[in-house]
């Protein structure tokens, strides 16, 4: 066996014994919580999605899409998904979608210009931020676009209503440190005072009109790179 078939065969065979976990999780969430099942069609097939590991996510995602291509019908389940903190969240929040493809795209209603105007929630237990670029909370589900960052995206519309950022200071401040400005208008959640004084401090310039939309998308475009 070539060298690359074996690193196909080790990567397969990692992939499915992750999902064995994955399943056995899922059965842990579904004995503890059996109204799971009630969202789950009987005809489709359903995969399993992990909020913390993006390249098994992104594999059965894969899988997932040559279903859908193929005209079966797929469901899409996130299992292992901690409780956020803030109330809102936790109401808005999908953990179960019927797959389909999706388009994202922005709404025909241009987002806030300014930072001032989003709505922006720092979970410090899961070191992540969510940034809503309409200043209201929208049902909708993270699709990943690498690793560290997701699209929120409304589900029935298919519309981009901001973005999700994980490992946001362990990775992504150390990247692009202007993104610790986002943390200025956030609502922080689990954050101690001595460490929102840090971060504080930690700011690069002062909040002002210059903290919009745009060069928001320029220090998203150097976390894709």
């Amino acid at each position: 066996m070539s060298t690359h078939r074996r690193r196909v065969a080790r990567a397969t065979a990692e992939q499915t014994m992750k999902n064995v976990e994955l399943a056995r999780a899922f059965l842990h969430e579904v004995l503890a919580r059996p109204s799971i099942l009630e969202r789950i069609p009987t005809d489709a097939r359903l995969v399993l999605i992990p909020p913390s590991e993006p390249e098994l996510a992104r594999r059965n995602l894969s899988i997932a899409y040559q279903m859908v291509e193929s005209g079966e019908s797929v469901f899409l389940q996130r299992v292992g998904v901690p409780d956020p903190d803030v109330p809102a969240w936790h109401e808005t929040e999908l953990r179960s979608l019927q797959f389909q493809w999706l388009v994202p795209r922005f709404p025909v209603e241009a987002p806030k210009f300014s930072q001032a105007d989003w709505a922006i929630t720092y979970e410090r237990q899961l070191d992540t931020l969510i940034v809503d670029l309409y200043g209201r909370r929208q049902p909708g589900m993270a699709v990943p676009i690498n690793p560290h960052m997701g699209l929120w995206v409304d589900q029935r519309t298919h519309e981009i209503v901001g973005y999700v950022l994980a490992q946001f200071l362990q990775t992504l401040v150390s990247k692009v440190p202007q993104l610790v400005n986002l943390l200025s208008t956030a609502e922080l959640v689990g954050a101690t005072d001595d460490e929102i004084a840090e971060w504080r401090r930690a700011r690069e310039s002062k909040l002002d009109e210059e903290e919009t939309l745009l060069s928001l998308g320029d220090e998203l475009d150097r976390v894709g790179t």
